[in-house]
């Protein structure tokens, strides 16, 4: 007897889907500038400075993580006017960054 197993195949599939699916199809991506950084709030302000130009408020937790030129940091090493790059999703109350990459940092005043 010969099995056929694209039924096993497709459960497969629908199965990692149903598991990894939601989280990974609700995160998007923005690139912009810092225009807040609240350290003590826990939130930053981003302007996105492609396509349509908007501010976008993200909440920031223990599980953001923050990437500058010098390697992994904290929101503190953040700065207004900071180009960067962040991946962010929902969360219950409203839209959290997962990462925050520093791509250009501010001019120096």
């Amino acid at each position: 007897m010969r099995w056929n197993r694209t039924p096993l195949a497709v459960g497969l599939v629908i199965g990692l889907t149903s598991v990894a699916g939601p989280g990974l199809a609700d995160t998007k991506h923005v690139e912009g500038v810092l225009d807040t950084v609240d350290v003590q709030g826990q939130h930053v302000v981003i302007e996105q400075t492609h396509g349509r130009k908007y501010k976008l408020p993200l909440a920031v937790n223990a599980d953001t993580k923050v990437t500058t030129a010098s390697g992994a940091s904290s929101l503190s090493a953040l700065h207004v006017g900071d180009q960067v790059t962040v991946t962010y999703g929902p969360s219950s109350t409203g839209a959290v960054a997962q990462e925050i990459q520093v791509t250009k940092p501010a001019p120096s005043k």
